[in-house]
């Protein structure tokens, strides 16, 4: 027993610093480039990362996560009472989970209006407005898990010398628990999680087709996008849904807490809140893109030995004057891109550097210039096609 508590602990301490610094990481990263966050996707990827570094803070800080229940001094009064609601009862860290699921739901809606009304898309998530949204989703999330804090108070029990923490039952007839349990699992899980997942999967369906709007208009780079929020719904419903169902099967006196069984859960559905970046990274290389970057950034090290490599003409015969040109194709490509989106946000720090980069040394010789017309994007359509698509988008 004292070594499962123990591996329970290391276990969500390396999930709670994973939370913060992965999460804390990409929030970095959308704040480096403010234009990312003029689309209303990346403000609600924002919020997503924003809720799952408080879930890392609260594992800190509710009590039976990292530090045990008896290592908190519990105060008296409001404060006491307060504390036992909210933290002890661990509703907090269950609300921010709810956040979770409704902020992807939010995400799958504003993925529906981009692929199906492109025409409504700009009014209903104006710049204004999506973080209306985002304060819906959070008030939303609170009304729905609010119960969870009336079944926990503070009680001054006269056989202890200090105050305690303990359940209270608010509903006594039991067919009335038993109804009011299934609507919280339809309300706080099933219902947006089956929205959710159910829209991405139509959505994915109808960017592949031959004739789609979407795909002509954003083209493989909205589908990457498409399927990174995808791939990030169906990673929460796999992770949430054990311990939600198990807690149903509790309500209805089938299953028991604190038990290995339920501890798995609980550790899997917190597991959730550190791997969305990561995701972000295998899945589209916009994000993978920017995650590098920063590092390059916080490494300048690192950075400057890889660009003397690529830029070292000694590594081998016209080297130089390869990676020039092919600098050169790839800047061709962006302004081609601009003129093909005719997009006023498509073109980022990226594709300036390397418009600047293409300016630095005119072709000096026929080799040169052979070499230019080899990378060119007139010899490559993969590599023309590909700069096209880049994955500005809203």
């Amino acid at each position: 027993m004292m070594g499962e508590q123990v591996g329970l602990k290391i276990a969500f301490g390396i999930i709670a610093v994973l939370a913060l610094t992965c999460n804390g990481l990409f929030c970095l990263v959308l704040l480096m480039d403010r234009k990312m966050l003029n689309t209303a996707c990346n403000v609600l990827l924002f919020s997503l990362a924003v809720t799952d570094m408080f879930t890392g803070i609260s594992l800190f800080v509710t009590p039976s996560y990292i530090i045990g229940p008896d290592d908190f001094n519990i105060p008296e009064g409001i404060a006491g009472d307060l504390f036992c609601r909210l933290l002890y009862s661990q509703c907090i860290v269950f609300t921010l989970g709810i956040v979770s699921v409704y902020t992807l739901t939010c995400m799958a809606v504003e993925r529906w209006y981009a692929v199906t009304r492109p025409q409504k898309y700009k009014l209903v998530f104006s710049k204004n407005k999506k973080y209306i949204y985002v304060g819906i989703v959070w008030v939303l999330s609170c009304l729905l898990n609010s119960p969870h804090a009336l079944e926990m108070e503070l009680s001054s029990n006269n056989n202890s010398s200090k105050p305690q923490c303990v359940w209270v039952t608010t509903i006594t007839n039991q067919k009335t628990r038993y109804a009011v349990a299934f609507l919280e699992f339809l309300g706080k899980y099933f219902l947006p999680v089956f929205v959710t997942c159910a829209t991405f999967i139509s959505l994915m369906h109808t960017v592949k087709k031959p004739n789609s709007l979407f795909l002509r208009h954003r083209g493989n780079a909205g589908v990457r996008l498409l399927r990174m929020c995808t791939f990030t719904a169906f990673v929460l419903a796999f992770c949430w849904f054990p311990n939600q169902l198990y807690y149903l099967l509790f309500k209805f006196h089938v299953t028991q807490l604190n038990v290995p069984g339920h501890h798995a859960t609980v550790v899997l559905c917190m597991f959730n809140s550190c791997v969305n970046p990561w995701v972000y990274c295998v899945t589209n290389k916009t994000y993978r893109r920017k995650f590098f970057s920063l590092f390059r950034k916080c490494f300048p090290q690192l950075g400057e030995s890889e660009t003397s490599t690529a830029f070292d003409g000694s590594t081998a015969p016209g080297g130089e004057a390869k990676t020039l040109s092919m600098i050169r194709s790839s800047a061709s490509c962006i302004l081609e891109k601009v003129k093909h989106f005719d997009n006023k946000g498509v073109v980022d720090s990226d594709d300036l550097e390397i418009i600047e980069l293409s300016k630095q040394k005119p072709l000096e010789n026929k080799e040169e210039k052979q070499m230019g017309r080899i990378f060119s994007p007139s010899n490559d359509p993969e590599n023309h096609q590909e700069h096209q698509q880049r994955d500005y988008i809203c």
